[in-house]
């Protein structure tokens, strides 16, 4: 939620330059503590989403598609929130309810499938720290905490943390859900 704000703050901010210190110098300021503010700005927050997704490793990068990933990486390395963070980074090409709406201060728990694997391993919930919409796909920059792999889990292990949460649905083999931040909350506890 706090990246959001921020980003959202930063949105609609003006930059302070020359030009904007030279007018508002010139503005007169009375002070009357007795009169209220004529205008309060509102600002709305976009609300928090948590996403179960489904990755796959490609197995072969074409050098346009790592072109494009490293320029977002090292804007997205700016927005981490701790310095022994990396990121990396997820490409969604189809028209799922995840490409259209998920969006920076998101939460991610995603399960990860290896090149030539098929026993995936499930990361703990990571932010999304930038989205990157392309003419082909939207990329997703997330943060890997310092100690993602080892908080990793198997795919059974995290079956049965979502049951232990209460959890009543299903997980299909390539899903991408997003879950009420309630269960969000209490996986998150139950993960350690």
């Amino acid at each position: 939620m706090a990246v959001a704000l921020i980003a959202k703050l930063a949105a609609e901010a003006v930059p302070i330059d020359a030009n904007f210190l030279g007018r508002i110098l010139k503005i007169e300021v009375k002070f009357s503590p007795s009169r209220p503010p004529t205008r309060i700005k509102e600002i709305k927050l976009p609300k928090h989403r948590t996403w179960i997704v489904s990755v796959r490793e490609l197995s072969r990068e074409p050098a346009a598609e790592l072109e494009a990933a490293e320029a977002g990486m090292v804007e997205a390395r700016k927005e981490l929130s701790d310095i022994a963070s990396e990121t990396s980074w997820m490409r969604w090409t189809n028209t799922s309810r995840f490409r259209r709406e998920a969006a920076v201060g998101d939460t991610v728990i995603r399960i990860w499938t290896r090149a030539g694997t098929s026993r995936p391993l499930v990361y703990r919930h990571a932010p999304i720290v930038r989205r990157q919409d392309e003419e082909a796909c939207t990329r997703f920059f997330v943060e890997d905490y310092s100690d993602c792999e080892e908080t990793c889990i198997s795919m059974t292990r995290f079956l049965k943390l979502l049951k232990t949460a209460g959890f009543t649905g299903k997980i299909g083999e390539s899903p991408t859900r997003e879950i009420p931040n309630q269960l969000a909350e209490v996986l998150q506890n139950l993960w350690t």
